[in-house]
This record gives C-alpha cells, structure tokens and sequence, in this order.
C-alpha cells in the first residue's frame, strides 16, 4: 500500500471545499470523519490538544505495533482553522 494512502484532515478539507458545488456528500463525510477523530484529551506524543483536528492517521499493522509513529498525529497548524 502507497505511504501516503490515509487520511490527511488539510488535504481531506481542502478538496471538499473545491468539490462543494459538485459533490457536497464528500464535504459532509469529511467534516464528519475529522469531527469523529478530533482530539479529547491532551498527548504531547501524538501533539494533540482538546478539540485539534486530526492531521494524519496512519491504520494498519505498523501503527497498531507503534512502529509507525503517525497513528493519530494531530500536529498541524492549519487543519483545525480550515475545519
């Protein structure tokens, strides 16, 4: 599977907003996954902080093991803002 094959919340964000006229059902799956996966609780690890948006999520074997660093990694300065 391609490294960059997960959820990216600025990427996701982005091109819901540029493809709003033409298909709003992927604007609404995206803000309802990143609101689903918003951080509740502070983890300076993952750098996440109460109500920061999810910048990456890595799934699979690697990250369940933590040989993958990026499970839920919310260390984004502009996915928040843009949600």
């Amino acid at each position: 599977m391609p490294w960059f094959s997960c959820p990216f919340g600025r990427d996701g964000l982005i091109t819901a907003r540029q493809l709003l006229l033409f298909e709003p059902r992927l604007a609404r799956g995206v803000l309802v996954f990143l609101a689903e996966h918003q951080a509740r609780h502070a983890d300076p690890a993952s750098d996440a902080e109460p109500g920061k948006v999810l910048h990456e999520a890595r799934l699979g074997e690697m990250a369940a093991l933590g040989e993958v660093p990026f499970a839920h990694y919310f260390g984004s300065v502009d996915a928040t803002p843009l949600f």
